[in-house]
């Protein structure tokens, strides 16, 4: 099981890691702030991270375990935490999180804790099957998740690195709108603007015979699914 440290006390990450490994586990990294380690959960998406609510920089571990939960849902997110109050918790537990672990935290309770994530991975497929691979959208279209590629027919359609970015995050979180401001992080980071991503998705919906993203003006933008043959 590869897991992600997200804690900005290197003295603790280090003590954390040395005793993941002493249980056989892999630490895969170590990031003392939020905005690190959803770059690096994107190019290499761990089992688990562990996230301290409180870090240093812009984004707090809550903020960051949101969006490694929206974008890359299969990871597990275990909380590190000095804060037992109820308030904390119930904002935390919005993001999906797989447990909490109190400071001071015990050896048993985080290696008990990491054991029952892990029997879930094993129990259940962590990639989709291959007939889920490929997402059928709108006007024939068919995107391969796998590869990140857009086809019509048997051709790929040309994609710019940004329009293969924003439908690969669409496409993964097929079914819901987006909002706007997790699609700008997501794609230019603190570089994002509104009039980029409507200038984006305005180039990639004319690349195509039929839009492929819709917009909801008070929520966001999501993909558009193909209902029956021919839509």
């Amino acid at each position: 099981m590869n897991i992600v440290i997200v804690e900005d006390e290197i003295f603790s990450a280090n003590r954390l890691k040395n005793l993941l490994e002493k249980h056989e586990m892999t630490v895969t990294g170590i990031f003392d702030n939020g905005a690190e380690a959803i770059r690096f959960c994107r190019r290499t998406p761990p089992d688990v991270v562990l996230m301290d609510i409180l870090l240093r920089g812009r984004s707090s571990g809550i903020d960051a375990a949101e969006t490694i939960r929206q974008e890359i849902p299969q990871i597990a997110v275990v909380f590190l935490t000095a804060y037992s109050d109820a308030e904390v918790i119930e904002y935390a537990s919005r993001t999906g999180a797989a447990g909490y672990l109190l400071k001071p935290y015990r050896e048993g309770e985080i290696v008990a804790t990491l054991q029952l994530i892990r029997s879930r991975l094993t129990a259940e497929p962590s990639h989709p099957a291959p007939d889920d691979s490929r997402l059928l959208l709108r006007g024939d279209y068919v995107f391969d998740l796998t590869l990140e590629t857009l086809l019509h027919g048997e051709s790929e359609v040309p994609l710019s690195p940004n329009s293969r970015k924003l439908l690969s995050l669409l496409c993964r979180n097929r079914g819901v709108f987006l909002e706007s401001r997790k699609i700008l992080e997501h794609i230019w980071g603190d570089a994002g603007t509104m009039d980029r991503l409507r200038s984006l998705i305005y180039r990639l919906n004319n690349t195509t015979t039929l839009p492929l993203i819709e917009n909801h003006n008070r929520i966001g933008y999501r993909i558009i699914l193909r209902e029956k043959p021919g839509d």
